[in-house]
């Protein structure tokens, strides 16, 4: 078997809905180098943001190079792209919490997956 970013992308949100976060996933509304953008609504019908990383894209595979979490000794050392991905994922979440707590005019942090 071979875990691809939708079966990666379903564990996620498998667990964002056991963690009472979302109940349901609405319209892509941005796709970049990066990432893929959706509106996922909560429970008390909020709507908020998902943003699922996508590293290795044909248009960003200089990620390896330019990125300081992939580095390990000058190498990549096999990392695969769903590794990059959870990477980078989770150093953005760590910055943006960091600004939101500082009162920097960031989107509030929900939670953070994979």
């Amino acid at each position: 078997y071979h875990l691809c970013y939708l079966g990666y992308d379903f564990l996620a949100l498998r667990t964002f809905v056991q963690r009472k976060k979302i109940v349901g996933v609405g319209n892509q509304v941005g796709v970049g180098k990066e990432s893929d953008i959706f509106v996922v609504s909560t429970e008390d019908g909020k709507e908020l943001i998902l943003k699922l990383h996508r590293l290795g894209r044909t248009s960003f595979t200089n990620v390896t190079n330019k990125r300081d979490y992939t580095r390990k000794q000058g190498k990549r050392n096999g990392a695969s792209w769903l590794q990059l991905s959870r990477l980078a994922a989770l150093k953005e979440y760590a910055f943006m919490q960091a600004l939101y707590q500082a009162e920097f005019n960031v989107p509030t942090p929900v939670d953070q997956n994979r």
